[in-house]
Protein backbone atom coordinates (compact mmCIF):
# COMPACT_ATOMS: atom_id res chain seq x y z
CA UNK A 1 0.00 0.00 0.00
CA UNK A 2 1.07 3.60 -0.36
CA UNK A 3 1.00 6.00 2.58
CA UNK A 4 1.93 9.59 3.29
CA UNK A 5 4.62 9.65 5.99
CA UNK A 6 5.61 12.64 8.17
CA UNK A 7 9.07 12.65 9.75
CA UNK A 8 8.56 15.52 12.24
CA UNK A 9 11.09 17.75 10.47
CA UNK A 10 8.71 19.38 7.95
CA UNK A 11 9.21 16.49 5.49
CA UNK A 12 6.42 14.49 3.88
CA UNK A 13 7.04 11.47 1.65
CA UNK A 14 4.85 9.00 -0.18
CA UNK A 15 6.10 5.56 0.83
CA UNK A 16 5.22 1.95 0.05
CA UNK A 17 4.35 -0.24 3.02
CA UNK A 18 3.12 -3.80 3.41
CA UNK A 19 -0.63 -4.25 3.74
CA UNK A 20 -1.33 -5.38 7.32
CA UNK A 21 -3.35 -8.48 8.11
CA UNK A 22 -6.14 -8.11 10.69
CA UNK A 23 -5.74 -10.25 13.79
CA UNK A 24 -8.48 -11.64 16.04
CA UNK A 25 -11.06 -8.97 16.85
CA UNK A 26 -9.67 -6.56 14.24
CA UNK A 27 -10.73 -5.29 10.83
CA UNK A 28 -8.59 -3.83 8.07
CA UNK A 29 -9.98 -0.65 6.52
CA UNK A 30 -8.95 0.51 3.05
CA UNK A 31 -9.22 4.30 3.27
CA UNK A 32 -11.26 5.94 0.53
CA UNK A 33 -11.13 9.51 1.86
CA UNK A 34 -8.94 11.03 4.55
CA UNK A 35 -9.25 14.44 6.17
CA UNK A 36 -6.40 16.55 7.46
CA UNK A 37 -7.18 18.30 10.74
CA UNK A 38 -5.36 20.66 13.09
CA UNK A 39 -3.65 17.76 14.84
CA UNK A 40 -2.18 16.61 11.52
CA UNK A 41 -0.80 20.12 10.92
CA UNK A 42 0.83 20.11 14.36
CA UNK A 43 2.25 16.65 13.68
CA UNK A 44 3.69 17.91 10.38
CA UNK A 45 5.42 20.84 12.05
CA UNK A 46 6.75 18.68 14.91
CA UNK A 47 4.83 20.70 17.52
CA UNK A 48 2.71 17.89 18.89
CA UNK A 49 4.42 16.31 21.87
CA UNK A 50 2.79 12.85 21.71
CA UNK A 51 3.83 12.44 18.07
CA UNK A 52 6.19 9.51 17.51
CA UNK A 53 7.91 9.88 14.17
CA UNK A 54 7.83 8.75 11.48
CA UNK A 55 4.03 8.53 11.34
CA UNK A 56 1.14 8.26 8.90
CA UNK A 57 -1.34 11.14 9.34
CA UNK A 58 -5.04 11.16 8.58
CA UNK A 59 -6.73 9.76 11.67
CA UNK A 60 -10.11 10.97 10.43
CA UNK A 61 -11.08 8.82 7.48
CA UNK A 62 -13.76 6.79 5.74
CA UNK A 63 -13.31 3.65 3.73
CA UNK A 64 -14.23 0.06 3.06
CA UNK A 65 -13.55 -2.96 5.23
CA UNK A 66 -10.92 -4.92 3.32
CA UNK A 67 -10.34 -7.74 5.81
CA UNK A 68 -11.98 -9.21 8.89
CA UNK A 69 -10.15 -11.03 11.68
CA UNK A 70 -11.41 -14.02 13.61
CA UNK A 71 -14.19 -13.31 16.08
CA UNK A 72 -15.45 -10.12 14.43
CA UNK A 73 -19.23 -10.06 14.08
CA UNK A 74 -21.52 -7.45 12.57
CA UNK A 75 -18.92 -6.24 10.05
CA UNK A 76 -18.04 -7.75 6.69
CA UNK A 77 -15.64 -7.12 3.83
CA UNK A 78 -17.08 -4.40 1.62
CA UNK A 79 -18.90 -2.55 4.43
CA UNK A 80 -18.47 1.22 4.36
CA UNK A 81 -17.13 2.66 7.62
CA UNK A 82 -15.81 5.90 9.08
CA UNK A 83 -13.25 6.26 11.85
CA UNK A 84 -11.63 8.89 14.03
CA UNK A 85 -8.71 7.00 15.57
CA UNK A 86 -5.51 8.08 17.28
CA UNK A 87 -2.81 9.47 14.99
CA UNK A 88 -1.39 6.64 12.94
CA UNK A 89 2.16 5.66 13.76
CA UNK A 90 2.55 2.62 11.52
CA UNK A 91 0.69 0.67 8.86
CA UNK A 92 -0.55 -1.55 11.71
CA UNK A 93 -2.52 1.43 12.99
CA UNK A 94 -4.93 0.89 10.10
CA UNK A 95 -6.14 -2.14 12.03
CA UNK A 96 -9.00 -0.87 14.18
CA UNK A 97 -9.83 -2.73 17.39
CA UNK A 98 -13.40 -4.02 17.65
CA UNK A 99 -14.61 -4.47 21.27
Amino acid sequence: MRAVVIDGNDNITLDSMPVPTPGPGEVLIKPGATGMCGTDLHLFSGHYAPGEYPLVPGHEFAGTIAGVGAGVTGLSEGDLVAAATAAMRSPDALKVQIP
